[in-house]
C-alpha cells in the first residue's frame, strides 16, 4: 500500500550484515488533515497502537525465526524518530517490545546507550513550489523522496559509522 511517508522512523540492526527498516507511526487517533492538522495528534488508543504493536511482533519475529549464526538473529539496536507524538508513541511501543526480547536472547542484559534518538524530519514545510510534493499535494514527488533520502543518508551513516 501507498502511504503518505513524511515522518518516517528508522530502525537499525546492528550485525555483520546491516539492515534499516523504515517505518511509518501507527494510525493516528485524528484524521490529518492537510494544511489544517492536528499535525502533532497521537496515535489511535485502539487501532494505532495495534498497528504499532503488530510493527514490533514482526520486526520481533523476522529475527527469532532466523537461525542463531543469521545476520537477521539480532534485533535493533536503535530507533531513530521525529518528534511528533505519533511517531515517538509508535517508536517506544516498538522499543518496548524489541526490549523484552533483548532482555530474552541477552539474559537480562540492559542496553548501555537509550534506543529511541530523535532526528529532525528533511522537509519541515510544505511548498508546492519546491518541486517536493505530488500533484496531490498530500504525497512526495519522486524529488522529495530523494531529498529525503540524500537529507537522511549521511545521519545513517554516521551513526553506522560509530556503531
Amino acid at each position: 500500500p501507498k502511504y503518505n511517508n513524511r515522518h518516517l522512523t528508522i530502525y537499525i540492526t546492528m550485525s555483520k550484515k546491516q539492515y534499516v527498516w523504515l517505518i511509518r507511526y501507527g494510525k493516528t487517533e485524528y484524521p490529518l488533515v492537510e494544511f489544517d492538522g492536528p499535525y502533532n495528534s497521537d496515535i489511535d488508543p485502539k487501532e494505532g497502537i495495534h498497528h504499532a504493536q503488530c510493527i514490533a511482533n514482526q520486526i520481533a519475529s523476522s529475527s527469532a525465526s532466523s537461525s542463531p549464526s543469521s545476520p537477521q538473529a539480532s534485533l535493533p539496536t536503535k530507533i531513530y524518530c521525529s518528534p511528533f507524538l505519533r511517531c515517538v508513541h509508535t517508536a517506544s511501543i516498538i522499543a518496548k517490545k524489541l526490549g523484552e526480547e533483548e532482555e530474552e536472547q541477552q539474559q537480562q542484559q540492559q542496553l548501555k546507550q537509550p534506543m529511541v534518538h530523535f532526528v529532525p524530519f528533511p522537509i519541515v514545510e510544505y511548498d508546492p513550489s519546491s518541486g517536493f510534493w505530488a500533484p496531490d499535494g498530500l504525497h512526495f514527488s519522486p524529488q522529495g523522496y530523494l531529498f529525503i533520502g540524500d537529507s537522511l543518508a549521511p545521519i545513517v551513516k554516521n551513526i553506522l559509522d560509530h556503531e
